[in-house]
């Protein structure tokens, strides 16, 4: 009887260890799934991060890029009135110095 209370002890511990072994391979395994499944989010989340950034770049250079044909516009227009201003008071300007010149 001994015997067998042995063996049978032995073949308990062998199935606890085998146990105990599937147990951990289906933890390790869950980890790994775990794992890809987290680097596949990462992934994604960078790619729509960089979209998202690109686009807001984008969006940002065309607001610029209006606003530089705004500031060209305005700056063309303040040029065309200082010229207007400046024919139309050369005369004047130039009579003015050739009187003032020419007053001793």
């Amino acid at each position: 009887m001994s015997g067998d209370s042995f063996s049978e002890l032995i073949k308990t511990e062998k199935e606890a260890a085998d146990i105990i072994k599937t147990a951990k391979d289906a933890r390790r395994q869950i980890m790994k799934d775990s794992e890809r499944s987290l680097e596949k989010e990462i992934e994604q989340y960078k790619v729509e991060e960089q979209n998202r950034i690109r686009s807001e770049q984008q969006a940002a250079d065309a607001n610029d890029g209006d606003k530089g044909k705004e500031g060209e516009a305005e700056t063309s227009d303040k040029i065309k009135d200082i010229q207007a201003k400046t024919n139309a008071n050369t005369k004047t300007m130039v009579k003015t110095l050739l009187d003032m010149v020419t007053t001793v």
